[in-house]
């Protein structure tokens, strides 16, 4: 984590907005082909483009897309294969790992 304290409640109403600015970085950086392990994603515009929706679906409440996400901006993984900021990465990641890794609510 980045030593940054973050409140687990306010994540969940601010990380959708931190991933559509994530999606909005890749768009700003343009369009390219880059390797990664996410099915049918070749290019940074469709990996932003299923943040956003991943961001919708959770913003929705739909927590099942945690584990997707954090898969995407895990270090070392998709976000980093497009070449994304490595702190706005690292600012979600942190947000994602809180929600990832909290023990499931009955």
């Amino acid at each position: 984590m980045s030593g940054k304290i973050i409140n687990p409640e306010n994540v969940q109403e601010c990380l959708p907005g931190e991933l559509h600015k994530a999606a909005a970085h890749l768009r700003e950086r343009g369009d390219f082909h880059f390797l990664n392990d996410e099915p049918g994603i070749f290019t940074t515009f469709q990996l932003a483009a299923l943040i956003d929706q991943l961001a919708d679906s959770f913003a929705a409440g739909n927590n099942d897309v945690v584990k997707r996400l954090w898969g995407i901006f895990a270090v070392t993984c998709t976000w980093d294969d497009a070449r994304g900021s490595s702190t706005i990465g690292q600012d979600v990641f942190d947000k994602l790992d809180i929600l990832y890794r909290s023990p499931k609510k009955a």
